[in-house]
């Protein structure tokens, strides 16, 4: 079922990111200070952490092993964050065996989530291809082909397609009538309170909260780019 397998998708992209923040936190712990831009579970993070829990104490070693900085010193800022790597990493010789054991541990915590991640969005995207909608012009559509003509609205991505269409259905038209319908269902048609005929305060309805909060992420998404085009 696609509303089954897009929640245990978001599940496991939740359990990445919990565990990502308790490396994070655990590297702030042993004065690890890995710069803020260079994300901890990126690929460059991965290899790092990596170089640490196999008990390499050089920081210059375990930065190498970051190749998208270290092969390119030719750049500039690649040059400077790998820099700051190295400086970041000057208590790596004092990190314990129980330190390197407790990174492992929660590396393959992240790994697992991951793997659960890469076998759930395969499923969602061979469920999408497997559905379809025929329109009485003769058109027809697979949930694949909803989701890329639901990227052409600025800001959407195909999480939120594929969040959609597993939350409100892949014929939304049919299921919802009207836009109003799957506001209120997505938790947008805010009740109002009146006090003398003046409007007190609005509440949002409960709505679904995985189209609620994917929305929200993509207004705030274009609102943030619209500041920084100006």
């Amino acid at each position: 079922d696609l509303t089954v397998i897009n929640r245990r998708l978001i599940k496991a992209k939740q359990g990445i990111t919990r565990v990502t923040n308790a490396i994070g936190s655990r590297l702030i712990d042993y004065n690890l200070l890995i710069p803020r831009e260079i994300q901890i579970y990126s690929k460059s993070g991965r290899s790092i952490l990596q170089a640490l829990v196999e008990g390499i104490k050089n920081p210059v070693e375990a930065v190498n092993r970051a190749t998208y900085y270290s092969e390119n010193l030719h750049i500039p800022d690649r040059k400077k964050k790998y820099q700051r790597l190295v400086e970041a990493l000057t208590a790596l010789p004092d990190i314990t065996v129980h330190v390197r054991q407790l990174f492992n541990s929660l590396m393959n915590e992240a790994n697992y989530f991951q793997n659960q991640c890469l076998i759930y969005q395969n499923w969602i995207s061979e469920l999408l291809q497997n559905l379809s909608i025929s329109y009485d012009d003769g058109r027809v559509l697979t949930g694949t082909d909803i989701v890329k003509l639901l990227k052409t609205i600025p800001g959407v991505g195909t999480r939120f397609g594929e969040i959609l269409i597993s939350e409100a259905s892949l014929d939304i038209e049919k299921r919802f009538g009207h836009a109003q319908a799957l506001e209120s269902f997505a938790g947008f048609d805010p009740s109002k309170t009146y006090s003398a005929d003046k409007i007190r305060s609005t509440k949002s309805k409960k709505g679904n909260k995985f189209i609620h909060s994917t929305t929200i992420q993509i207004a705030q998404s274009i609102l943030q780019h619209g500041k920084k085009d100006k």
